[in-house]
């Protein structure tokens, strides 16, 4: 999968990741209004194929289908313009199937790689998170002294049962899905 490969204009990539939990029209257009060239977008569902082509030519990336029993595996990237033109290739992380993607950018400063990473909850098996986890960290050390950048849904949280693991702690209680300041 190949792009135009034009250096982009700026000496700098600004990238970003969202959980989309599914990608529609209007969430494209919400990105567009930031200013981040690249977005790593992951749990897209199979939405994102039917927006490939909604915003332009290779503006939306979108990797391989979900699975079978795993509809949210599957992960897109969202490119402003510029990062479209500077687009020197792009495929599915080798291993991760449709859980990883990675692009390849070339910048005044010589080529940047942006992987896009999906681990799913410990529960799903298709591929399971070690398995992603083990061909994102090939992938990633394949490449040399070339600078990667690695966004990514990990399906991580802090240990439950704890009073205070910061500033900022994802549960006020083990219970629910509020944020609480301490």
């Amino acid at each position: 999968r190949r792009g135009a490969a034009e250096k982009m204009a700026r000496s700098d990539l600004r990238a970003a990741g969202y959980n989309m939990s599914r990608l529609t029209k209007i969430q494209l257009q919400c990105l567009d209004l930031l200013d981040i060239d690249v977005i790593g977008l992951t749990e897209v569902w199979s939405t994102a194929a039917n927006l490939d082509d909604y915003r332009g030519a290779n503006r939306l990336l979108v990797g391989d289908p979900p699975t079978a029993g795993d509809p949210a595996g599957a992960v897109a990237a969202r490119l402003s313009a510029s990062a479209a033109r500077a687009l020197h290739s792009w495929d599915m992380v080798p291993g991760a199937r449709n859980r990883a993607m990675w692009m390849q950018f070339a910048t005044v400063r010589g080529p940047v790689v942006i992987v896009v990473a999906y681990v799913p909850p410990h529960y799903r098996k298709a591929p399971d998170q070690q398995t992603v986890l083990d061909a994102v960290s090939r992938f990633t050390t394949s490449w040399g002294t070339y600078p990667v950048i690695v966004i990514g849904d990990w399906n991580a949280q802090l240990v439950r049962h704890t009073d205070v693991s910061g500033r900022w702690v994802l549960r006020k209680d083990w219970t629910g899905m509020n944020s609480a300041q301490t």
